[in-house]
């Protein structure tokens, strides 16, 4: 909301600067009239806004629990398979191979 009222103050000024040099003061009471009604429907606005604010935290909070346990799954499930494997699983891979992938999915 703070950048749209950046630009839309210097743009209602010049308008009423160039309405001014023209002599049109029915459009600029016109334009004044409409302002006003703006500044009310945004102060109402402005409630649903915090609300919307909210929610996005809200929401911002839960994905960032759901992947934390999804990251945590995933680590707990590679550790898992990786316990269980056959020993000739081992024989066949460098012990540097295997602490490489280890390493790529168990950093966050």
């Amino acid at each position: 909301m703070g950048q749209l009222s950046d630009l839309t103050i210097p743009l209602f000024i010049g308008t009423v600067i160039d309405l001014l040099t023209k002599e049109k003061y029915n459009e600029i009471y016109t334009l004044c009239t409409y302002l006003l009604i703006l500044v009310v429907v945004s102060h109402n606005l402005n409630n649903l806004f915090k609300i919307a604010a909210i929610a996005v935290g809200v929401r911002s909070l839960a994905f960032s629990i759901m992947s934390e346990k999804i990251a945590k799954n995933i680590r707990k499930d590679f550790y898992e398979s990786t316990i269980n494997k056959d020993v000739a699983f081992y024989d066949e891979r460098r012990t540097g191979d295997l602490s490489k992938y280890c390493r790529i999915i168990t950093t966050k």
